[in-house]
This record gives structure tokens, C-alpha cells and sequence, in this order.
């Protein structure tokens, strides 16, 4: 409409019409009755100046005698002569306009709207298509005249470096003169949505196109311009690092002059031993750096240490809280676990000194670039630097990320991790240890587009571990590393005595565990990664601290293979040559390479110093020393140093065929009905890999029930964390499932309480079974009207709760309770119990979903508080009026346990720990120990563990549970139920813990389950004859012995007269015991006696021997006489197969049982076994 009425009141030739500053007050809607008026109007700012003539625009109606404006704005037609305002400077984007498919809300605003708005729109990912937004204001139009049917636009930023503050979005108005229009700042408001009830709710969100910094722009020149010094500086930089240096190098001298028996005390670990190493390292430093401070007397450091104290920065806290418990940190009657968990200080130390501001901005760069990237977390902890992540990846109300994966080594975290990050989606949880492969721990290799990981590489076998996480990154895929990357002594001071700060000590890493820039310049290669593509340092001054890196995977075809004039050392363990090291010393030579040889035992300092950054080490043979000989091991020490100076390392054995083949762990599974099946229970070929996660068939217990037991076809199993931990591999237990419900199938003879045909719930450790036999003790009858999936809430979730309450706190009318994660199982079992006792019902809540259950469910919202917030602790003791709680069923930890759970416990009173927490009370602290000594109780419980120590507490606890349930006095929990064939994703539901109540996995006859192939046994015809190969020697006649038990009664056998014999003791015994036995003398190397051996039928051949001679081969013989020896022993193993087909013989089997001492020369492997599983 303003096009069209600016062509008719301004009738020149104009190349572009442009429209400013214009405002969308409201929806405008067409109906027939509505009147549209546009009014133009001369602006009083139009001046003809630059040739423009200025008007100012309106749109609005008018019905039944109201107006309503709708648009204003200013427009003017520009001359030809005028430039476009994209055309000064210059980065581009280019693409070309064509259709697409409507599959997504902006597709569908292509469609209907003939616009296309720039790509930086796609990434407002916030936006769906069953919200509406409104565009409410533009800064500029410019609609240019173009009579070209296929054109390309492009895109550029007016700036001199790619940041710009402007975005030029383009439209293409579909109209017959093929007007492009170019919209300058479009501003779009969220409309309010209205809830399920119908009411609206206000929103003042605004989405405004900018365009985006560029990721790929920032370089070391322009670092400046990004990262602005004055707005990125640490505060700590405040107090010096020069003078926070002294202050570190004083600490030390003073502890040193105080307490020297200390430093001369035999360490009480490694850790001790390389933290003085360092302390002795730095006195030695002071001494001629900065005698000065030794010079001082001790009452004089003493005064210049308290006089930092009051102007330091606050950021080291925690340097000064180890600075005041370093002696008894040294004497080993404290640990720095223990005052960083009494402190808190930790998370207070590192965000406060590390570059989490430049971190921050980082990853918005990165969230711009691509705003779909799967990221995973490693070592997140406590979240410290996930909230900064999380926070600049959600800035504006944009999600700038697909998915986000908290790991970490424990699971512990994740509960927490799980409450504070309720609000960001897209979020998952995972144990993740970074020192083993992605595939054995769940996560599936080039899956992640971003790998973040802040201040935990360092501590560990560098290059490995980053050649682990390679495998998690796509191509082309980032590592973005926060990272310690300078020597400071305060640093070093602080943190020394943390467990694994000296793990890099036997790489070289002698003072502190940090790479500096320059060597993660060099370790991200050999780790195909690229070097680093932005190294930023905290500050830019030489005294930095601190780096963020980032650095791209490389595609492995892209790797470099090594070349040939590297130099190769080859070991073995005794001074002969093999066949293998002259072949290895053969091929180098023709490659170029200088290729030297050597034994453990003549490994030698010289030896040593030939190993560089471009040695291969080929080790051969086991390298495993002969029992009680000690004298391998400083060979062994040399021989570790040599590992860790070479480019790279081969190690080369002849173990026997790898044990998970033979076991049949490699072999998939193949899906299976349940209705289909027998026997199953749930198993895995990777321990803590619920990806490997499959059934197995079990045999049926065909035997008579013994006393006290019952039989029970399984409906439904209850999940727990016990089970989450047991199958992620965080806990060791074969048996991880242990609450089942599901109908009496049989009963044994002395069982009167129980029927067939009964529904039951009960408690018994297993795995997963679909049928099991329980001893009925730990069972109970389940209410006809609940399902099975409601009665397998009850078990683990109210036998805890009730021996915590009654058996173990004695809970009172009258008493005060708080419930700490109340909508978990236990803790809405909880609830209940202390109800039915006339205990007051306090909980803490994680979210406000699950608050609202909570008031759903009758607990006042006063009675509730936070589960992470620690200014609870103030509502709380407002609400009891300064009393505390009687009784307390704990399950926080950290800073929330020290702050809010201990101080909060009555006199008294009585703190249950729930958590399976080894030390629940050093975690306490202070606040713990105080209450213990003001008369209060401290008690940890273990149901599962009752059940194997105590079970009659279990059956009395189970029968008070069961007896108020089925009198309606308790009732089962909410839960959300999951077929079995879905356990796995059942288990990535509990690792987010965002479920109320309780997950719950249903048995149905048409679950189609993973099930891994049963094991064949060997089966022996007794019509059937068996060729046995080699000497009679012992092995060979238990052999023997064992296939006769299975029924064989013909055997055949060929060897030479001396190992057979021709008055065999053996043979003649099997002769008088009716075992048809014949004696081929000769060998499997000659064909023809192969051909004489198999004249008969048959059915199984017994490899017993290296097939050599048996003398064994001749250590001295010349390199081609060592072939002869290994083809003649190839040729046998041919002869026994071509003549097996020439004569149409179907083998059932092919065992092959010999020594490896005939070519590994190693007799601690003389007797590894090939293939032995025959039974």
C-alpha cells in the first residue's frame, strides 16, 4: 500500500523507495465492513535534500465510528545517484533464493507470506509455530526495482572487522515488477499465549534480528576488538600477581622455618612426596631470587603475611584456608578434601580466578556459528562452568544448541546438576570417565559437535585422554578447553595437595600438572586435533594464568603417517633375535629407516638417550617378568622412560584368540517376543555400557521348590538407584535389580500364606529376570485394584522410608520432619508414613513442577523450600521458629549438607543419610561434628544390605508395609511406566531426574527384547571318530579323559613313534576299556599320512601340538629355516583340511590346543591354550 502510494504521488523515475523508523502497534485483521484509510503526509524534515522528499505514513480503520491506527512510519523515494546502505565494506554472504518445503514454522512464514527473512533469523530457536509473534518495529526498508527473473542477493556487514551492530535482512516481494526489499532491524514481540485454562499470560520477550559476530573472524590481532581488555580483566588481577607471588613464597618459608621435622618427614603418599619435592624446589628459589624474605625473622614474615591478609583479593580465600591447616595437611591429620568440603571455598577459588567471562563469550561464538551443536560436558562436577555455558548458549531467549550432556565420573552430581539446570531443555546426564573409550561407557564415537571441558585434562595422561575425546567429536568437530596454562607459586601452593594435581609428574610435569600455551600447541596435533584456532589468555600481560582454547578434529584421512626415516627401536626379553625382529629390522632398512635391536636386559642408558619425540618403540614378546625376580625392575623403569620420550609405541604378543570371541561377547543380539521366550535375565558384554545392554537365556530351575521359597512369573520391576548405578557402571553388582511384582506361579510345601495364582510384591535381588524363585519372607500381597505397575512402587520405596522413620529415627506424634527430594519414591513414601504417625511434614523441592505435586498432594506450600538454594536454611528456621528438625532423611551433599541440612537438626534430633555415601559425615564438616556433640544422631541406612544380613527386619518391615496398604492406609506412588524393550531409554529417563515418583519397567508377552545367542556346548557321537594330533603328554590325556566322559568311544591318532610309543601305558588302558583306538605314526606335515589318519570317518579333528617336530625348533638356525619351521606348521594345518574335503568329511569341530613357547620362546605364555572350550 505505501509502495504503491508513493508511485502515485511522486511520479519520477526512482530506483528505491526506502521506509524508516516504522512502528506495528497492532494486528491488522480484513473484513468487508472494515474501512482501510493510508495518509501520507510531507514531512516538515523533508528539505529536498540529497534529492529526497520526505512523507510521513499512516495506516488505520475506521468501524462503527471508531479508529484504530495500525502502522507509521516515514518513507521517501531515493534518486538513482543514491547508493545502497549495503554497499560500503565488506565481508559477504551469499546464497540464492529458491522454493522450499513448508516442514517448520519458518518455512511456513516462506510460504505464506512470499518473505524470506536472512539465515541469522533460523537460529531464534525459541520460536514454534504455535506461538505468534508480531513484528512490532523496523528501522529501515529499502525496496529496490529489479527486472531480473533470477537473482542473487548478497549480504554484507558495514564494519571494518566481522561483529557488526547492523543486519540487512532481505525479503522478496512477489509482486509483477520484481521489487527486492532489504529490511534493516526487524524487532518481533511474543504475543501472550494463553494457558490450558484459557488465560493469558503476560510476555514482554523481543526478538530483534542482529547481525551475529563471527566465530571464524576472531584472530590474535583482533582479540582486542572481541574481547575488549577493560570489560574481561579478572578482578583478582587487582591485588598483583608479582605481589601474590611473594605473598605464596613467604607462606612457604614460614612453614618451612616453623615446622622443618615436617619437610623432612617421610611423605605419607606421592602426592605428600612431590608436594615437598615442590616446597624444597621453591626454598631453594627464594633463596637466590629473594633472599630477602629469608633474611626477615619469623615474628617479622608472620606480620607481613596478616598484613596481606587484609588487602588481598577475595578470590583467594581458599590459599589462605590452606595456608592456616598446612601443618596438619603435612602431618597427614587432615586432607584437602576435607577442608574444601568444610569451607566450601572450591567453587568460590575457581570462579573467581578463572577466565569463565572470555569462556562465556566463546561459546556464544561458537552457539552462533551453529545453533544446532549436540555438546557434551566432561568433568562437569558442581556445574560451575555448565551455568556459564548454559547461560550465554540461552542469551536473549535464543537456544543456540540441540542437546547438552552433563558428564562426569560419579553420578552423585547429577541429581543436583539435574534441579539446577531444570530450566534450560534439552539437557542429559552421563557417567563419563575420559581415560576409557566412548563405546565401552554408552557414547557413541563421532556423535558431539562441541566437547567442552574446563581445568580436568590437565590432571591425567594428556594426549590419550585427548585421543579418547577425538573420538567423540564429529569431523570438523571442536574441543573447547579452559585450561591452567602458566607456573604460579600461590597456584601451585593452593592446589598441590589435591588428589591427582601430580598425575602428569611421569610425563614430565615434575612442578605442576599445566601445558602452557605453546605445548597445547603440540599435544592437540598428535591427538588429530588442529593446533589451536583461539588461544585467549586471561589477561594479555606475560604474567597470564589462564587460556580458553579451541581447536577442530581433523578427519582421520587426514593424518600424516609417519615417515619413514623415523627411527625404530625394537625390545625383547632376552638377548636372541627372532624371526620377527630380523623381518621388522628387514622392511625398515628397505624403507630408509634405522632400525636397532636390543633385549630388556642389555637396555641401557644409552639406549634411553636415542629415544626422541620421532623413536618408534616396538616392544615384542609378554615383557612380563618370571615370578620373585626382582632384578626386572629397574629394567622395567628404563624401559618406562623410553615409553614416554618416543613418538609412539608397538607392543607385540602372541596371546591366544581373544577371550570375548571365544566367549561369544562380540556377537549381536537378535530381537525376541517374550512371548516366545523361556527363561530370560538381563545381561551385558561391557560392563557400565548400557548400550551392550541384552537378555540371555537362562535354563528353567526344573527342580522341587525348597522350603520358604515361592515361584513368580514377573510383571513389572521397579528402578532405583542402585540400578542406575549398577548398569552404569559407577557400582559393582551383578545383581542390580531388586524390587519385582508379579503373579505365584508355585509355592513351595511349607508356604501357607501364599497361593498360586496371588499378586505380589516383594523385595530380592536379581537381574531382571522374567521368572524367579524368592523366598516368600520378603514378599507381600498386592490389592486387586492396583495394576502391577502400581504395586511395584511399593517395595524399595517404603521399606526404606519406614526404617528410616520408625525403626531407625523412632519418630513421635508431634515431631518435626523435613523430607529432603520429596517427589522422588522414597520421599513420597516418606510423606505418607509421617503422616499416618502424626509427624509436621516439611520437604524440599527441586522445581516448581514438582512443588505444584506437592501442594496437589496436601503439603502446605510454608512447609516447603528449595533443595539447592542454600538461603533455605533462613526460611527454614523461620518456619520451625528457630527449632530445627526432629528428624532429618537427608540425600544433599556439598555446600547444601554443611549450610543447611546439619545446622538445621534439633537437639536431639536425628539426621538418617539415605545415600549408599561412605563418608556422608566428613562431608558434614564442622556443622557435624558440632551437632554430634550437642547430643544429636547420626545414622546411615542400607536396605539392600539388610536384606543379605538381616532378613527378618526386612520380612517385619515388608509386613507392616503390606498390612497398611492393603488397609487402604498407604497407597502406591505416581510413577511413569516403560516397556522392558525400552530399559535403556528408561535409564537415560533416570540419569535426568526429572521423574516424579517412580519409573517402572513392564513385562508383556509382546515386548520384543534384545537377546544375545546362547552358548553351544560340545556335543560327542558315539558313533563317531576323533582324530587327535600330537604327544600324549598330560594335558593331552585329560584331554582325552574328558571327551571319553562325554561318550566318545573311537579315536584316532597320529604322531611320531616316540611321542605315541609303541608300548603306551595310556593307549593300552583305553584298548581294555572298549575304546577303539588307532595309531597312525607320521606327521600332519606329510599329506599322505593326514590322508592314512582320515581313511575312517571323521567327525572332529584335536590339534594338540605346535605341529613341529619334537624337538622344537632350533634357536640357532638361519632366517629362512625360521620360515620353513612356520610354513611347515601351515602346511600341516592345510594337508588336515584339503583332506577333509577331499574325502567329504563335515567336521563338527577343529580344535586347535597347542603351546605358544615354540615361537614366543616366553614360558610364562608356554602354556596359553588357543581354542579350549570343547565342554
Amino acid at each position: 500500500m505505501i509502495l504503491e502510494a508513493l508511485r502515485q504521488v511522486d511520479e519520477t523515475d526512482e530506483k528505491q523507495f526506502i521506509i524508516e523508523d516504522m512502528v506495528i502497534s497492532s494486528v491488522l485483521l480484513l473484513k468487508e465492513e472494515v474501512e482501510i484509510f493510508l495518509v501520507l503526509r510531507r514531512s516538515e524534515l523533508g528539505n529536498e535534500r540529497n534529492g529526497n522528499r520526505v512523507w510521513e505514513f499512516s495506516i488505520s480503520t475506521a468501524q462503527n465510528g471508531l479508529s484504530t491506527q495500525y502502522v507509521k512510519g516515514r518513507a521517501y523515494t531515493s534518486l538513482a545517484t543514491m547508493e545502497l546502505p549495503w554497499k560500503e565494506s565488506c565481508e559477504r554472504k551469499s546464497w540464492e533464493y529458491q522454493s522450499l518445503t513448508p516442514t517448520n514454522w519458518y518455512d511456513e512464514l516462506v510460504a505464506k507470506r512470499s518473505i524470506r527473512i536472512g539465515g541469522c533469523f533460523l537460529s531464534a530457536r525459541d520460536l514454534h509455530q504455535n506461538e505468534s509473534f508480531l513484528p512490532v518495529s523496523v528501522d529501515r526498508i529499502v525496496i529496490a526495482n529489479s527486472q531480473e527473473q533470477d537473482c542473487m542477493i548478497e549480504l554484507r556487514s558495514k564494519s571494518d572487522f566481522l561483529g557488526s551492530n547492523q543486519f540487512h535482512a532481505s525479503t522478496f516481494m512477489s509482486d509483477s515488477d520484481h521489487n527486492i526489499a532489504f529490511i534493516d532491524g526487524i524487532c518481533y514481540k511474543r504475543l501472550p499465549k494463553p494457558d490450558d485454562l484459557g488465560r493469558s499470560k503476560d510476555s514482554t520477550s523481543f526478538w530483534r534480528l542482529a547481525w551475529v559476530d563471527d566465530y571464524d573472524g576472531l584472530t590474535k590481532t583482533n582479540e582486542s576488538v572481541y574481547l575488549p581488555p577493560e570489560d574481561y580483566r579478572p578482578k583478582i588481577y587487582d591485588y598483583s600477581r608479582h605481589r601474590l607471588s611473594q605473598l605464596a613464597q613467604m607462606w612457604v618459608v614460614q612453614f618451612a622455618v616453623k615446622h622443618p621435622d615436617l619437610l623432612k618427614k617421610s611423605p605419607a603418599s606421592k602426592q605428600h612426596e612431590r608436594y615437598v619435592e615442590w616446597m624444597n624446589w621453591l626454598l631453594e628459589t627464594v633463596k637466590i631470587k629473594n633472599p630477602s624474605i629469608y633474611r626477615m625473622s619469623q615474628e617479622d614474615r608472620a606480620i607481613a603475611i596478616e598484613t596481606e591478609r587484609a588487602v588481598s583479593d577475595s578470590g583467594i580465600k581458599l590459599s589462605w584456608e590452606i595456608y592456616g591447616h598446612l601443618p596438619k595437611l603435612m602431618n597427614d591429620t587432615r586432607s584437602a578434601i576435607e577442608i574444601i568440603i568444610e569451607s566450601g571455598l572450591l567453587s568460590h577459588h575457581y570462579e573467581t580466578q578463572l577466565v569463565y567471562e572470555k569462556f562465556e563469550r566463546l561459546v556464544d561464538l561458537l552457539g552462533l556459528r551453529d545453533p544446532s551443536m549436540e555438546i557434551l560436558e566432561i568433568g562437569a562436577g558442581t556445574g560451575s562452568a555448565t551455568q556459564h555455558v548454559l547461560k550465554s548458549l540461552s542469551s536473549d531467549g535464543i537456544q543456540k544448541y540441540r542437546s547438552y550432556t552433563f558428564t562426569d565420573i560419579s553420578p552423585s552430581f547429577f541429581e543436583a546438576a539435574a534441579a539446577k539446570f531444570s530450566q534450560y531443555p534439552d539437557m542429559g546426564y552421563k557417567v563419563y570417565n575420559m581415560e576409557r573409550s566412548p563405546e565401552e561407557q554408552e557414547l557413541k564415537p563421532s556423535s558431539f559437535d562441541l566437547v567442552i571441558a574446563s581445568c580436568v585434562v590437565h590432571v591425567t595422561n594428556i594426549v590419550n585422554v585427548l585421543k579418547s575425546i577425538r573420538r567423540l567429536l564429529k569431523p570438523e568437530g571442536r574441543l573447547l578447553l579452559l585450561e591452567l596454562t602458566a607456573e604460579h607459586h600461590d597456584i601451585n601452593f593452593t592446589l598441590g595437595l589435591f588428589p591427582g594435581v601430580f598425575d602428569g609428574y611421569e610425563e614430565g610435569r615434575k612442578r605442576h600438572p599445566f601445558l602452557t600455551p605453546e605445548q597445547w600447541h603440540q599435544v592437540l596435533p598428535q591427538a588429530v586435533f588442529t593446533v589451536p584456532e583461539v588461544c585467549v589468555n586471561d589477561v594479555p600481560e606475560e604474567w597470564f594464568a589462564f587460556s580458553v582454547l579451541t581447536a577442530r578434529a581433523i578427519e582421520s584421512a587426514n593424518i600424516t603417517p609417519l615417515e619413514a626415516t623415523h627411527p625404530l627401536l625394537m625390545v625383547s626379553l632376552d638377548d636372541h633375535s627372532t624371526s620377527l625382529s630380523r623381518r621388522v629390522h628387514f622392511h625398515a632398512q628397505q624403507r630408509g629407516s634405522i632400525a636397532n635391536y636390543t633385549s630388556l636386559e642389555s637396555f641401557s642408558d644409552a639406549d634411553l638417550m636415542t629415544c626422541t619425540r620421532e623413536t618408534t618403540l616396538i616392544v615384542l614378546g609378554e615383557l612380563k617378568p618370571g615370578l620373585g625376580n626382582d632384578s626386572y625392575d629397574p629394567m622395567l623403569s628404563k624401559l618406562e622412560e623410553a615409553v614416554f620420550e618416543c613418538n609412539s609405541v608397538l607392543r607385540v604378543t602372541r596371546r591366544g584368540a581373544s577371550w570375548d570371541v571365544i566367549q561369544g561377547n562380540s556377537v549381536s543380539t537378535s530381537p525376541l517376543k517374550l512371548e516366545e521366550a523361556g527363561s530370560l535375565q538381563l545381561s551385558s558384554r561391557s560392563h557400565g555400557n548400557s548400550a551392550e545392554l541384552g537378555f540371555e537365556m537362562c535354563s528353567d530351575d526344573t527342580h522341587e521348590l525348597t522350603n520358604g521359597l515361592l515361584e513368580i512369573d514377573v510383571k513389572a520391576f521397579g528402578l532405583n538407584m542402585d540400578t542406575y548405578q549398577g548398569l552404569s557402571g559407577s557400582q559393582a553388582t551383578n545383581m542390580p535389580s531388586s524390587e519385582i511384582t508379579g503373579v505365584v506361579t508355585a509355592v513351595a510345601d511349607d508356604v501357607t500364606s501364599f497361593a498360586v495364582g496371588d499378586r505380589i510384591f516383594g523385595l530380592w535381588p536379581g537381574r531382571f529376570e522374567n521368572k524367579v524363585r524368592v523366598p516368600a519372607i520378603f514378599c507381600q500381597k498386592a490389592r486387586h485394584d492396583d495394576s502391577f505397575e502400581m504395586a511395584a512402587t511399593m517395595s524399595l520405596a517404603y521399606c526404606t522410608a519406614w526404617h528410616a522413620i520408625v525403626e531407625t529415627a523412632q519418630t513421635q506424634p508431634g515431631e518435626i520432619i523435613l523430607i529432603q527430594s520429596a517427589t522422588g519414591a522414597v520421599g513420597l513414601a516418606a510423606i505418607n508414613i509421617a503422616r499416618s504417625i502424626g509427624a509436621k511434614v516439611y520437604a524440599t523441592v527441586g522445581t516448581e513442577a514438582k512443588r505444584d505435586m506437592l501442594i496437589d498432594s496436601g503439603v502446605p506450600a510454608r512447609n516447603m523450600f528449595s533443595s539447592r538454594d542454600i538461603s533455605a536454611a533462613k526460611e527454614m528456621e523461620d518456619a520451625t521458629a528457630g527449632y530445627g528438625f526432629d528428624v532429618i532423611l537427608n540425600v544433599s551433599s556439598g555446600v547444601y549438607l554443611q549450610n543447611v541440612s546439619w545446622p538445621l537438626v534439633a537437639s536431639f534430633g536425628r539426621f538418617v543419610e539415605l545415600r549408599q555415601s561412605k563418608n556422608a559425615l566428613i562431608q558434614g564438616g564442622a556443622p557435624a561434628m558440632k551437632k554430634l556433640s550437642e547430643d544429636a544422631t547420626f545414622i546411615q541406612i542400607d536396605i539392600i544390605g539388610l536384606c543379605r544380613k538381616k532378613p527378618q527386619v526386612i520380612t517385619r518391615i515388608m509386613t507392616a508395609i503390606g498390612t497398611r496398604y492393603r488397609d487402604g492406609i498407604f497407597a502406591s506412588l505416581p510413577h511413569t511406566t516403560l516397556p522392558i524393550s525400552l530399559i535403556k531409554e528408561a535409564l537415560s529417563d533416570f540419569a535426568r531426574f526429572e521423574h516424579i515418583g517412580k519409573l517402572v519397567l513392564r513385562y508383556s508377552g509382546t515386548d520384543v527384547v534384545p537377546v544375545f545367542p546362547s552358548l553351544k556346548f560340545t556335543e560327542f557321537r558315539e558313533d563317531g571318530s576323533y582324530l587327535v594330533i600330537g604327544p600324549l603328554t598330560t594335558i593331552a590325556i585329560e584331554f582325552i579323559h574328558c571327551m571319553i566322559r562325554k561318550g566318545v568311544r573311537r579315536l584316532v591318532f597320529l604322531g611320531s613313534r616316540r611321542s605315541l610309543g609303541t608300548d603306551n601305558v595310556f593307549i593300552d588302558g583305553l584298548t581294555a576299556a572298549g575304546i577303539s583306538v588307532t595309531c597312525v605314526h607320521g606327521s600332519a606335515a606329510n599329506i599322505n599320512d593326514v590322508r592314512h589318519a582320515m581313511s575312517s570317518r571323521i567327525f572332529r579333528i584335536i590339534e594338540l601340538t605346535g605341529l613341529h617336530g619334537p624337538e622344537g625348533p632350533d634357536e640357532k638356525t638361519a632366517y629362512s629355516e625360521d620360515d620353513r619351521e612356520v610354513t611347515e606348521k601351515a602346511n600341516a594345518l592345510a594337508n588336515l583340511h584339503s583332506v577333509s574335503l577331499e574325502k567329504g568329511y563335515e567336521l563338527d569341530f577343529f580344535s586347535i590346543l597347542t603351546s605358544t613357547l615354540p615361537t614366543s620362546q616366553t614360558m610364562d605364555t608356554s602354556f596359553g591354550l588357543a581354542a579350549n572350550r570343547f565342554y
